[in-house]
C-alpha cells in the first residue's frame, strides 16, 4: 500500500500537490479555530480525499487524457447540461470543458466563500433554513470545494468563458468566480445571456425575458456561442473592480 501511495504522489503535478496540501492545511486551520469542524470530521475528510486520489489516478492511468483548449463556467446543473449539448453539436465537446457551480448564490451567506470557514458557514445556514439531508449537504459541500480547485487549476493558456444573466444568482456567481481568478493570467470572457437573447431571439410580439441561463435551449446557446465567439473580453480594470460588466 505504501509503494502504491508513493507512486501516486510521484505522479502528481506541482499544482495538484499544492491544491492537495492547501485543502489539508485549510481543514486543519478550521479545526484549530473550533468553528464546528471536528477532528473526527477532519479525519473522515482526509480519508475520503485519500481514497478519491487513489481512484482518480488509477482511472487517469487507463484513460487517454483530453487536451482541452478552453473552459466554460456556468452556474447551475440545468444550464450546464444545455451548454454541454450545445458544445457537442458544435463539435467542441472534446476541446472545451465546462465547470459547473451547482449552487444557488441568490440565497444564503457568501462571506469568505473562497475558504473552508465560509463554505462551512454556508452549509450551516442551509442546514438551518433548507430541508436537506445531511449526507446530501456533505456531498454538496465537497463538490463545491472540488469545483473551486478545478477552477483554480485551469491552465493559464485557457481562455475562460463565464456565462451569466441579469439575475442575483448568476451575477453573484460571476463576481465570486472573478475573485477566485484574480491572480490568474487567463483571458476571461463574459457572455451576458440576457443581452445575447435580446440580440438574437427577441421578438416584439412575444413578451419574454429569460430569468436565467437555464431557460435557454441548447440550440439557442449554440447560436449565441457561434455568434458571440468567446464573448466580451474583460479589461484589466474590469477584472480589478468586478463591477458592472458590459457586453
Amino acid at each position: 500500500m505504501f509503494n502504491e501511495l508513493n507512486a501516486v504522489i510521484d505522479q502528481l503535478e506541482g499544482k495538484e500537490r499544492k491544491a492537495l496540501l492547501m485543502q489539508i492545511f485549510l481543514r486543519m486551520q478550521v479545526v484549530e479555530e473550533r468553528n464546528g469542524y471536528s477532528e473526527e470530521q477532519f479525519f473522515l475528510d482526509i480519508k475520503n480525499t485519500y481514497n478519491n486520489l487513489l481512484e482518480y489516478k488509477k482511472n487517469q492511468a487507463n484513460v487517454e487524457p483530453v487536451q482541452y483548449q478552453a473552459t466554460h463556467i456556468v452556474f447551475g446543473d440545468s444550464p450546464s447540461g444545455s451548454l454541454k449539448f450545445a458544445l457537442k453539436k458544435l463539435g467542441l465537446s472534446h476541446q472545451e470543458r465546462i465547470i459547473t457551480f451547482s449552487d444557488l448564490f441568490s440565497i444564503g451567506p457568501i462571506w469568505n466563500l473562497h475558504n473552508l470557514q465560509g463554505i462551512s458557514n454556508r452549509s450551516k445556514w442551509f442546514r438551518n433554513h433548507i430541508i436537506i439531508d445531511d449526507e446530501d449537504l456533505y456531498h454538496h459541500e465537497e463538490h463545491f470545494k472540488q469545483t473551486i480547485v478545478d477552477l483554480q487549476q485551469t491552465p493559464n493558456d485557457h481562455p475562460i468563458i463565464i456565462w451569466a444573466g441579469e439575475n442575483a444568482h448568476e451575477q453573484t456567481g460571476l463576481r465570486f468566480v472573478l475573485y477566485l481568478l484574480k491572480e490568474k493570467a487567463n483571458d476571461i470572457h463574459i457572455i451576458h445571456t440576457n443581452e445575447a437573447y435580446k440580440t438574437y431571439f427577441d421578438r416584439p410580439d412575444i413578451d419574454f425575458t429569460p430569468l436565467n441561463m437555464g431557460e435557454l435551449s441548447s440550440d439557442q446557446l449554440m447560436e449565441i456561442y457561434e455568434n458571440e465567439k468567446k464573448g466580451h473580453l474583460l479589461t484589466h480594470a474590469e477584472r480589478k473592480t468586478s463591477g458592472k460588466i458590459k457586453r
